[in-house]
């Protein structure tokens, strides 16, 4: 129910931002759940269109917005939301497209917003200088409503936009539009952090065009393509060249992986190491391929037929096959091939360790307490979670339940076909 405060009602005429508009009348200010209900309308007998600015006079209909403006201080802080009645109005100008038009109000509230002008500008102040979360509390435990999406969004609304008249540090890169079509240039500048500029194409005569238009250049980090580098001394020979951070560190990912792997260069007659020759002797027959078989592997999988096929495809390539060769008669794909041939031996497939949320992870804890006579699940899920898991009781049921069911089954009865009972066997 709504409570009237007909003491208060004077006092908020002076304080909202209907006072700013003298056709603007007061009609009630109510609390309704624990916030400042106040109702408005406007009166007037004209506007103008948002878009020409014609007046009109030719009033269409009546609408409502709901407005969250400053609060009423105390303890706690009250929200204010104004419900505003304002007029649709009727557009006499033959060239505008809007035939009917609703009435603004620029010194009190935005277009479309639901926030009065001061309320968003306290928000974004807020939000400015402590962050979106912080700001999100502090506005609650100060009356004003709004989330920390709306804070950020003021923020953004009101940014300035980035000065890049004169760059000092530039990185180029290239960027694709289409990955493997098309590719463009992307101009960064690296003290701000924003970006400058987007090139359509990626060529070194357009860069050198923009870095000559950019005499305040100093610094220019690209990638090892020399074709930065070509538009950098053409375009910008005043500037210093430098490679980025992120290639280098690119490259150097790379060759620490080639050097772990042993992927390099493809390797003709080399002597096969001991491990692979174990491995590939240990297979059973009807899994070796030999070097003369005409036969396809149309279909690999499992380890040992890995191998075999690794075996089969390294004795192709000793014996002077191409890539192209291997890969048609054995029916591969390519990518394998080609990996195949830079490797002395097949490497091993990593295995990813078990998660907390696997009851596979605590599998030697279960067997011991299992092996002791604990067999309530619930007290098996209380001391696994004391150690860390973080699955459900449903996923360590179905784990333990071979073990239930090998426990539980009985072994068979012989089979009295054959026998006689004892008093037939005494009465022959």
């Amino acid at each position: 129910m709504p409570v009237l405060f007909t003491h208060h009602f004077m006092a908020m005429k002076q304080n909202l931002p209907t006072s700013l508009f003298s056709d603007i009348r007061l009609a009630s200010a109510a609390v309704v759940d624990g916030v400042w209900v106040v109702e408005a309308q406007k009166l007037s007998t004209a506007a103008a269109c948002p878009r020409f600015q014609v007046v009109s006079s030719a009033r269409h209909s009546s609408y409502q917005r709901r407005l969250w403006d400053l609060p009423i201080q105390g303890r706690p802080g009250r929200p204010v939301r104004i419900t505003l009645t304002l007029g649709r109005w009727q557009c006499r100008n033959v060239e505008c497209g809007q035939s009917i038009f609703t009435e603004r109000l620029p010194g009190l509230v935005a277009p479309r917003a639901r926030q009065t002008r001061r309320a968003a500008g306290i928000l974004r102040l807020l939000g400015h200088g402590v962050g979106g979360r912080p700001a999100e509390r502090l506005a609650a435990r100060l009356g004003f409503v709004g989330s920390r999406a709306t804070i950020l969004r003021h923020l953004l609304r009101h940014q300035r936009l980035p000065d890049h008249s004169a760059p000092r540090v530039v990185g180029l890169d290239e960027w694709a539009s289409k990955k493997g079509l098309h590719y463009g240039t992307i101009a960064v500048d690296l003290e701000r952090r924003t970006v400058i500029d987007v090139l359509p194409d990626r060529s070194a005569v357009s860069t050198a065009r923009w870095l000559a238009g950019r005499p305040s250049i100093e610094l220019i980090a690209r990638d090892l393509d020399g074709l930065y580098a070509d538009a950098s001394r053409q375009g910008a020979p005043q500037a210093k060249q430098i490679a980025d951070r992120f290639h280098l560190i690119q490259n150097l990912r790379a060759a620490i992986e080639r050097q772990l792997s042993g992927l390099e260069r493809p390797i003709r007659g080399y002597r096969a190491n001991s491990g692979r020759r174990a491995a590939t002797d240990s297979l059973p027959p009807e899994s070796k391929v030999g070097e003369d078989e005409a036969g396809e592997l149309t279909h690999v999988s499992g380890r040992p037929f890995l191998l075999a096929a690794f075996a089969k495809v390294r004795a192709m390539y000793d014996a002077g096959k191409t890539v192209a060769t291997i890969t048609r008669e054995l029916r591969l794909t390519r990518r394998i091939v080609d990996k195949w041939v830079r490797l002395e031996s097949l490497p091993e497939r990593a295995r990813m360790a078990p998660k907390s949320s696997t009851p596979s992870r605590f599998a030697t804890y279960l067997r011991d307490r299992w092996t002791d006579g604990e067999r309530n699940v619930c007290r098996l899920l209380q001391e696994v979670r004391e150690q860390g898991y973080t699955g459900c009781y449903s996923r360590l049921a179905a784990f333990v339940a071979p073990w239930r069911q090998k426990a539980e089954k009985k072994p068979t009865p012989p089979s009295l076909v054959g026998i006689l009972p004892p008093t037939l066997e005494r009465a022959e």
